[in-house]
């Protein structure tokens, strides 16, 4: 593999936190420098410190770059020392792909500022731009049996972009299952009574059940007919916006849609590569321990490519290749044990010879 000829052409960047399982988080002492901190945590620990590992991956998987910040670090402010990194890539002109929490006016302009294409998810609840995507009448196209799109480009003070309504039906039945199940739990809760106490008002707040409530002038919580419609019109949906008029709506929805790529990155190092615990305490030392599982995922990845297969396969296949110690009464020697057919084929891509039969004669 070289590194130097990797295709660089589109890049996906994403985040995902890491937490410590220590209940203080770090002072800004010189030794520290405040790098675990509390903030919003994707594996839904946020009682403990963590930092925040983004990552920069291509095409085929491999990473391209890797960042730690502060674990109180929000996605959108990171967008712009990512690409201001990345530039240093070769050839500079890449596509940057990445998720509705990248999105904000700023990042675009900056994005645009540095004349790359970009394609990203929108949060269609807020942006007023997107709202109006969604409500756009005609037909949806069909990229394949999960993948419908429709486009339609939008002009505001600054520029023109093309917005793309991405539609699956099996998630959309998805999203109403889920629905029904948040309104039949809301009308239990609500059914107790109609005074506002500590409970409604925690239900009034939830981020999934509150999109559906609304609370009157006398104190009364109720649903909200309106959001609730709101909502069944993004069953199975979702908005991308980009500033690239070369690419057809399927290929830059199939384009979005590789970006879970690097969410299968960050679950290998968590649970194959097995990136926590993090036992460090310097900022330095923290920064490594990322780095060589990072490191570690490249070099996964390649073997992925390589064989065809994942990395857990390749691994529990050649984990079966052994070498035990013999004794005779003519001598005492290390055997192994001989490769199937398939250890073979993985060694033969690899341009490694299979093991010989005796290691040494001791």
């Amino acid at each position: 593999m070289d590194l130097l000829s990797l295709d660089v052409s589109v890049i996906f960047y994403d985040t995902t936190s890491i937490y410590f399982e220590i209940e203080e988080e770090d002072e800004n002492e010189e030794e520290r420098k405040g790098l675990r901190k509390r903030g919003y945590c994707k594996d839904h620990r946020s009682d403990l410190p963590q930092v925040i590992v983004g990552m920069a991956i291509n095409r085929n998987g491999y990473p391209i770059r890797h960042w730690v910040f502060p674990g109180n670090t929000t996605d959108v402010t990171t967008v712009a020392r990512v690409v201001k990194d990345l530039g240093a890539l070769r050839p500079r002109q890449f596509v940057f792909v990445g998720d509705r929490g990248m999105v904000s006016k700023r990042n675009i302009d900056f994005l645009e500022s540095r004349r790359l294409k970009y394609i990203l998810a929108v949060k269609g609840r807020s942006d007023p731009l997107a709202s109006e995507a969604v409500s756009k009448k005609g037909r949806f196209i069909k990229v394949k049996d999960s993948l419908w799109v429709k486009e339609k480009i939008l002009e505001d003070e600054a520029r023109k972009m093309r917005y793309i309504l991405c539609y699956n039906p099996k998630g959309a039945k998805r999203d109403q299952k889920r629905r029904e199940r948040a309104l039949s739990f809301i009308e239990e809760e609500l059914s107790h009574s109609q005074r506002l106490n500590k409970s409604k008002a925690k239900l009034l707040s939830h981020r999934t059940y509150g999109r559906y409530l609304k609370l009157s002038k006398n104190g009364k919580i109720g649903l909200d007919k309106a959001k609730l419609r709101t909502e069944a019109r993004l069953d199975g949906k979702y908005i991308l916006s980009t500033n690239d008029f070369s690419l057809s709506p399927g290929e830059i929805a199939q384009g979005y849609k590789d970006l879970s790529r690097i969410e299968t990155a960050f679950q290998s190092m968590k649970h194959v590569l097995d990136i926590r615990p993090v036992n460090h305490t310097k900022e330095q030392r923290i920064r490594a321990h990322v780095g060589i599982c990072v490191l570690a995922y490249l070099l996964s990845t390649h073997a992925e490519n390589t064989c065809l297969m994942s990395w857990k396969k390749i691994r529990s296949s050649l984990g079966g290749l052994h070498a035990g110690c013999i004794s005779s009464p003519e001598a005492t020697f290390i055997k192994t044990t001989e490769p199937n057919k398939e250890q073979r084929s993985i060694l033969r891509k690899f341009s490694i010879k299979p093991p010989p039969e005796v290691l040494k004669i001791l």
